[in-house]
């Protein structure tokens, strides 16, 4: 079943297809998540959007073409269900890869992360030196050619290091989607990475969750998974009936409790609630 989630799993509310776990509501890719209905939102389906993609071929650090995509319209939630629901390859660590290319960056934001990445030359060793010095709190020293590089050795590397972070170059989804990226100082299995996302964002979220194929890396050196999430729609209909319940319970008691003479009078707007 690769990234599936089990039979043996409980689920929660949601419209047919949904499968989400209870603590917290996590999609775990691939997933019978996208039916014919996820293919189009907002009028406009995926692969539509995927047709006006401006693709560019471009070497990573170990000299292998990486297509890198960028797109003027988002991706919404549904549509990142449906764009995952194919990507049935796991890593050797059971965790799901996305291909490079599948989604795709605001123009803008791959600017940016280009020349980002281009500056580090200037002063870094590698974006890895830097990421790991900004990340896991390794010290920078400079390296014979005077550029930094993060400082590793048996005292500091002590300890498991993880760090969860804003995605500063993050994919172009809709509003209301967070995407962040969580760096880990050694690769970790789908066990882990299910706990690590469980633990810091607790229940309520929908998430997808997934690692790049080592091709499409931008820093291929440090392992690191991609989350992403947005608010479960069904718990917030949820929180909001059961707070319109514990109102009418308010109600109910505030009834319970009022003098004898207004006892008989019948309750306000009875003739609707006859009528629920």
């Amino acid at each position: 079943m690769g990234g599936c989630l089990s039979k043996d799993d409980r689920y929660v509310g949601g419209k047919k297809g949904s499968y989400m776990m209870e603590q917290p509501y996590v999609i775990i890719p691939p997933s019978p998540l996208a039916s014919a209905g996820y293919d189009k939102d907002d009028g406009v389906s995926f692969v539509e959007k995927a047709a006006n993609n401006i693709v560019k071929i471009t070497k990573n650090r170990q000299r292998i073409d990486v297509d890198k995509s960028t797109n003027t319209q988002p991706i919404t939630f549904n549509e990142l269900l449906y764009a995952i629901k194919d990507c049935n390859k796991n890593d050797e660590y059971k965790r799901v890869i996305v291909p490079s290319g599948l989604l795709w960056r605001a123009p803008d934001v791959e600017q940016r992360r280009v020349e980002d990445y281009e500056q580090d030359k200037h002063k870094w060793a590698s974006t890895a030196d830097r990421l790991q010095c900004e990340s896991f709190g390794y010290t920078a020293i400079k390296d014979e050619e005077g550029k930094l590089v993060a400082q590793i050795d048996d005292e500091t590397a002590k300890g498991e290091k993880m760090a969860w972070m804003k995605n500063k170059y993050p994919y172009f989804f809709a509003e209301g989607i967070r995407h962040d990226v969580v760096f880990f100082d050694s690769i970790k299995g789908r066990d882990h990475c299910i706990h690590t996302i469980k633990n810091k964002l607790g229940p309520g979220r929908e998430v997808v969750w997934f690692t790049n194929s080592i091709e499409s890396r931008s820093v291929p050196e440090i392992d690191h998974i991609q989350v992403i999430c947005r608010d479960s729609p069904f718990l917030s209909k949820k929180t909001k009936y059961n707070t319109s319940i514990v109102e009418s319970m308010k109600r109910s008691l505030v009834k319970k409790s009022a003098p004898a003479h207004r006892m008989n009078k019948p309750p306000p707007c009875s003739h609707r609630m006859n009528h629920n």
